[in-house]
């Protein structure tokens, strides 16, 4: 889904048509997780909160805690977007605790900078701070460059709101680098017109 938001459409409804008439919950949860994200990503927020509702609920029923996590965690990262961080804090508290208590470290990593961005938009940046801090080197040990980016990003978000302005410009520039070097690799200019792409290339003056 690397900006290509537009071309997954089809292929995606295709998927849940077939997973719902077989009755395969789980195909049926991570075919919409990933139709959540394509709403998402697109800017089509009140789409994805819909398509993450029913992910949840397809995970619930397949009966894979995995696939539970990642769609509270979807659900909650649209909640943060449509503006009800407080609501998207408690269920990412959660969450990141059924991903440790369940020993996966990918699941754990990417709740924990979901909580942060929460936190931030939140004002909670104490607290962001403390989070993120410790998830930026963990995107960083498991070469996740878009969990770096936004952890970046929102770290240097709750250190500018704290008066850390130096850290928090080491860390705006790196997310840009980052975003650049990203852009370049996908080779698709549509890339930062993602959701949450087209947002941090905004605020960190990155032309698209």
């Amino acid at each position: 889904l690397q900006g290509r938001v537009a071309e997954a459409a089809p292929l995606l409804e295709e998927a849940i048509a077939v997973a719902q008439e077989r009755e395969d919950t789980w195909v049926l949860a991570q075919a919409l997780e990933f139709d959540m994200e394509r709403l998402f990503y697109a800017g089509d927020l009140a789409g994805a909160a819909e398509a993450a509702e029913r992910a949840l609920e397809a995970a619930e029923n397949s009966g894979d805690p995995h696939l539970v996590i990642r769609a509270q965690l979807g659900r909650a990262r649209v909640a943060t977007h449509r503006g009800v961080a407080a609501q998207a804090v408690s269920a990412l508290e959660s969450a990141v605790s059924e991903a440790k208590g369940l020993g996966v470290r990918a699941l754990d990593i990417e709740g924990r900078v979901l909580l942060g961005t929460a936190l931030v938009v939140a004002g909670q940046h104490q607290r962001a701070r403390d989070l993120l801090t410790v998830a930026v080197r963990d995107t960083e040990d498991m070469g996740t460059v878009p969990l770096q980016i936004e952890a970046r990003h929102q770290l240097a978000v709750a250190l500018k709101a704290l008066g850390e302005a130096t850290a928090a410009a080491e860390h705006h520039n790196r997310a840009a680098e980052l975003l650049i070097e990203m852009q370049r690799e996908s080779g698709s200019e549509s890339l930062l017109e993602r959701t949450d792409f087209r947002d941090l290339a905004s605020q960190l003056s990155i032309d698209s």
